[in-house]
């Protein structure tokens, strides 16, 4: 009897550390483990996108199966986070699953009562919850479900009558969104003029929000010569239709849909359906997904396929990437803060089909059609302080934010963005000057500029009256200085064809181009020594530009100098005008020579040198809002130029100015066939000693 007591007690306590060692079949399974993918974000520097690492900004808290829920779970189609309890749209099971903040199954929605008739669902794929309603698109059946929070229907909402929907239209209805005032927007399958608004009475409100068709000019003028049936018989402009969409704690409607070309795939919607997310992101990166021109590590080399978009109290919000299953990050701004998860590695926290979803406090909930599993993702440290100093900046706590943001740099060095939000405190503060080099250091031009010209400003009043005593003193010694050469040179006159005239004689040329040219050549007073200085200088003048200009209005900011590029960049344009034009042109009884035609080129670069090197260093004084005036230059620089090129011509080939015309749209050919060629020559190059090598490579192992 004792023996047989004994080993009663010994099978309880091995039954109960059984027990101990399964999970709950009414919770979610813990996961606690390093990321598997790697994050990264954005940054734009010398004209190029670049995808940097960054610190893992969540990791996997826990997964949620049908094991774990203990019931079924076959396809998770769509997530509805409201009031703490969590909504799943089964769709293989035609049933919507509720649970608490923990995943504890609270309930099933398999069907409800509608007009004293039991109803289920069929193939469900959207839900949306406010405080008294749970509206459920019911696919399959066409149709879309008002229930109470208790789970009796008090609405069923199907194709609304009206002229606007085509009469063959089925309505699908797939994603849902809801404000708590009967009101209910719909992404309807087939539908391409916009989201559906309708009431529970079966009102419909009208479209919102139709994507903008932006058609090619080249297809529309093809178009426009077809007669009506050519035109029937080609493909319409449809618009991209939408893949989802949520409601933010405002009001406005946050919508994804399918990439395309020139349409952006995440919006804003405000009332009238107008978009007005803001696209302001340091470096103008696009707001939606993955940048597939970025350089750096692999990140992906097809366009996003946003299905999912949420909206977290503070203004973040994020958009899942079904193509890549990442979930992208992104502040109020449209700056791409971090991105998490991958595509499926078997490992937790990647996804072969993300499908859905949703935000819990600060978690990120991400369910898998394919596994039929949600991962619950919670912030890392890195994540907290990016939310937290967003969030004191918006609060006017300027100090507090750049200190949180010092922090964030502490994780990651190369986050530009965190110096740009350093930048945008240190302005509000008034500390200019620290601002400037806080966005120069982002590559921030406009936060840039906005600072400069607050310091530009503050500094010309504390020094107005110097300014204007070195101005005055300025134009005084100019004048002075002028008088006395002019005395000098009526005393001791040029020496005709000497050094000094012949450096002083472009000038010359290009008030008097024609009459310049004409002397260029017939009376020898060019130089080919003065054109080779002057090519120099133009090559010169580009590098200055390039690496010199002002911060706020250069192309290609903080560009390092690089000879070798400004040398390609003059000279080969150069050599191919000389080549493709004498080449013309003596087919066309042209009378100049190659060393002529050098000494005329030379001297028309002048205006280049005399405009853009005074201006790149006054670049320096003017910010964005200005940049109209470099422009202005550069313009005035290049009509100059062409006018010289076109006296050149005429004065060194002794044409009319009709045939003159003609041989430089000629010569333009010539250029572009020559390129052809070099290019065709090299391939062929390149092929030839590949072909060698193999042939080489054959032999010795033989």
């Amino acid at each position: 009897m004792k023996k047989h007591r004994t080993l009663l007690r010994i099978a309880a306590a091995a039954a109960a550390l059984l027990l101990a060692a399964l999970p709950a079949a009414a919770d979610s399974v813990p996961v606690e483990e390093e990321p598997a993918w790697q994050s990264f974000t954005y940054a734009v520097s010398r004209g190029k996108t670049y995808a940097l690492p960054s610190p893992s900004p969540y990791r996997v808290r826990a997964q949620v199966t049908g094991a774990s829920l203990g019931t079924a779970l076959g396809k998770p189609g769509d997530l509805c986070i409201a009031d703490g309890e969590v909504f799943i749209v089964d769709t293989d099971n035609a049933r919507v699953l509720r649970t608490d903040g923990e995943f504890k199954l609270l309930g099933t929605i398999e069907g409800f009562t509608w007009q004293g008739k039991q109803e289920h669902f069929s193939a469900p794929e959207g839900i949306a919850v406010t405080a008294d309603r749970i509206y459920i698109a019911d696919t399959g059946n066409r149709r879309i479900v008002a229930l109470d929070r208790s789970g009796a229907c008090v609405a069923v909402i199907g194709k609304p009558v009206t002229d606007v929907l085509a009469k063959d239209l089925q309505f699908e209805p797939r994603k849902l969104a809801a404000d708590g005032k009967g009101r209910v927007y719909a992404v309807v399958k087939g539908v391409y003029e916009g989201i559906m608004e309708l009431y529970e009475d079966g009102t419909f409100g009208g479209f919102v929000g139709s994507i903008p068709v932006k058609a090619d000019p080249l297809t529309l003028l093809w178009k426009s010569l077809l007669t009506k049936e050519q035109r029937e018989k080609l493909e319409s402009f449809i618009p991209v239709e939408y893949t989802n969409l949520t409601l933010d704690p405002d009001g406005f409607l946050y919508t994804v849909s399918l990439a395309a070309e020139d349409q952006d795939a995440l919006r804003k919607l405000n009332a009238a359906g107008g978009d007005i997310l803001v696209r302001s992101s340091l470096g103008s990166i696009p707001v939606g997904g993955v940048v597939d021109t970025a350089v750096g590590f692999p990140v992906g080399g097809k366009p996003s396929s946003l299905v999912d978009v949420a909206v977290g109290d503070d203004g973040i919000y994020y958009a899942l990437d079904e193509e890549y299953g990442r979930v992208y990050a992104y502040d109020e701004e449209g700056d791409l803060l971090y991105v998490c998860g991958a595509r499926s590695t078997g490992q937790n926290g990647t996804f072969p089909k993300a499908s859905a979803l949703a935000l819990l406090g600060t978690d990120l909930v991400v369910a898998d059609s394919s596994t039929g599993t949600l991962t619950v993702f919670s912030r890392t440290a890195y994540a907290d302080a990016i939310a937290l100093a967003l969030s004191q900046y918006a609060d006017d706590r300027y100090e507090e934010s750049i200190e949180t943001w010092n922090t964030v740099l502490q994780y990651d060095r190369q986050f530009m963005l965190a110096y740009s939000k350093i930048g945008q405190a240190l302005y509000q503060m008034d500390d200019h000057t620290g601002a400037m080099a806080q966005f120069r250091r982002a590559g921030d031009r406009a936060g840039y500029s906005k600072a400069f010209t607050r310091a530009r400003d503050a500094w010309t009043s504390r020094n107005f009256v110097w300014l204007a005593v070195g101005l005055v003193s300025a134009l005084v010694l100019i004048a002075v200085a002028v008088r006395l050469i002019r005395r000098r040179l009526i005393r001791h006159p040029v020496k005709p064809g000497g050094v000094a005239d012949s450096l002083a004689y472009p000038f010359y040329v290009i008030l008097h181009p024609f009459d310049g040219f004409w002397d260029l050549k017939n009376e020898h007073r060019g130089r080919k020594w003065v054109s080779t200085l002057l090519i120099a200088l133009t090559v010169f003048t580009f590098a200055a530009e390039r690496s010199l200009s002002g911060f706020a209005v250069s192309a290609v900011p903080d560009r390092q100098l690089d000879i070798v590029f400004e040398l390609k960049f003059v000279l080969v344009p150069v050599l191919l005008f000389l080549v493709g034009n004498l080449s013309i042109t003596t087919l066309m009884d042209g009378k100049g020579t190659f060393g002529q035609l050098y000494t005329a080129v030379g001297y028309v670069l002048t205006p280049l040198i005399l405009i853009k090197l005074p201006m790149t260093a006054i670049s320096n004084l003017f910010t964005q809002d200005e940049q109209m005036y470099l422009q202005l230059a550069n313009g005035i620089a290049i009509v100059w130029v062409a006018i010289l090129l076109f006296g050149a011509l005429l004065g060194t080939h002794e044409y009319t100015g009709g045939k003159t015309v003609a041989t430089l749209v000629i010569t333009a050919v010539a250029m572009m066939i020559i390129c052809f060629i070099c290019v065709l020559f090299f391939s062929l190059f390149s092929e030839l000693i590949g072909f060698v090598y193999t042939v080489i490579q054959e032999m010795q192992y033989r």
